[in-house]
């Protein structure tokens, strides 16, 4: 894949598995929690949602989407977390879409007997956050270089 995030930020996605996503509809917000998982050859995030829900009816009606994953397991001296840009993919490409159910059953088996559509999100912007007592990085990655 052209313009590869930096690894720490590939590596930070792939440990985590809950991502808050934030859409948007005219002036009304919304956001919710779901489980994730991150494609890494794509470049993708990939979650489970039912076409009913409040977020997914917004995120149809305007497909541009933020949202944030932190560490799973809080460490209040060590704060570590991604903010990310992306689109909602509405009708993604159907090798694409295999790919990403599996990799999303791969690591959820559970889910398979769960309600819902699996989703893709194409991700535009990224940014690591980490905070350590006082010390703060970032890396970032955009898809626009």
């Amino acid at each position: 894949m052209q313009n590869s995030p930096e690894k720490k930020i590939a590596t930070f996605l792939l440990n985590q598995t809950v991502l808050t996503l934030a859409v948007s509809e005219n002036s009304s917000l919304y956001c919710c929690m779901c489980y994730y998982v991150y494609h890494p050859e794509e470049n993708i995030l990939v979650f489970k949602s039912k076409e009913s829900t409040k977020h997914i009816q917004m995120a149809l009606e305007q497909t541009k989407v933020a949202g944030a994953i932190r560490q799973d397991v809080l460490d209040k001296t060590h704060i570590q977390g991604v903010q990310f840009n992306g689109e909602v993919l509405i009708e993604p490409e159907e090798n694409l879409h295999k790919r990403a159910k599996k990799a999303y059953y791969d690591k959820y088996p559970f889910a398979k007997v769960i309600a819902g559509t699996v989703w893709v999100i194409k991700l535009d912007y990224m940014k690591l956050t980490e905070n350590r007592i006082g010390i703060m990085s970032h890396k970032e990655w955009s898809a626009a270089v």
